[in-house]
């Protein structure tokens, strides 16, 4: 395999930004779609399964406001979270 046929390298001296953890609150459901847009991640299974939770029929076994950890490379968007009824409790 010659250096041409790699589509996705990086170049020598390149930094690739290390992932950031946040915290997360907020009301029901989860808005999934805030980890494709800040393309962010649960940072455990566990806040996965938080997650998870929020989004079943009626949420009866969550109560109170959900809080979840997420990584992101980037910093998350303040105001799109807010939106959604979710606010950002941890900054780095």
């Amino acid at each position: 395999m010659s250096s041409g046929d790699i589509r996705d390298r990086r170049r020598v001296g390149e930094r690739v930004a290390l992932p950031t953890r946040y915290k997360v609150q907020g009301a029901l459901p989860f808005p999934v779609d805030m980890l494709r847009y800040d393309a962010a991640w649960p940072a455990s299974e566990q806040d996965s399964l938080r997650i998870e939770a929020t989004l079943r029929h009626g949420c009866a076994d969550v109560e109170g406001p959900v809080v979840v950890d997420v990584y992101a490379r980037r910093p998350l968007t303040v105001d799109r979270w807010r939106s959604f009824g979710w606010l950002i409790v941890v900054w780095p």
